[in-house]
């Protein structure tokens, strides 16, 4: 048996040459399944070190997702109605359909949009979490008003 140096030993008997993965290709396929599931995470979750914050609090997370061009203004126009690609991406000012896209898988991701036969539309999440922003709407009112005086 001998080594090929790409991960595979090689047998040859009587004319015929077997190949089969050596202990070292079969553990770089299974540290590559590792990242293939990894991958399947949410971009960016609780837990997970983000932009500005090593720590991976949730609410860190939270705000680095919002902080995200076009993120609050996708949540907002979904806020009370459920819109298809084309038309959300008009009610966002013709937003760049690659940007959408992301922003929209990573919404899912976090359970705060989904997608039905009737288009995107907030989660259960997504409408609590727009429910609070509309305090802070309120707290911001307030807070320029003060800052003008």
């Amino acid at each position: 048996m001998s080594g090929d140096g790409k991960g595979t030993n090689t047998k040859e008997t009587s004319g015929k040459v077997t190949v089969r993965p050596s202990a070292r290709s079969r553990e770089n396929d299974l540290t590559k399944n590792v990242a293939i599931t990894a991958s399947k995470l949410p971009t960016k979750s609780p837990g997970q070190k983000v932009r500005g914050s090593q720590s991976g609090r949730p609410i860190m997370v939270l705000l680095d997702v919002l902080g995200q061009r076009w993120t609050l203004r996708v949540l907002w126009e979904l806020g009370d109605t459920r819109a298809n690609f084309r038309v959300l991406r008009l009610k966002c000012d013709d937003v760049s359909p690659t940007v959408l896209n992301k922003r929209l898988k990573q919404l899912r991701e976090l359970n705060l949009v989904n997608l039905d036969k009737w288009g995107y539309g907030l989660t259960l999440q997504g409408k609590e979490l727009t429910t609070q922003m509309i305090g802070l709407d309120v707290w911001a009112a307030g807070w320029a008003q003060g800052l003008t005086k």
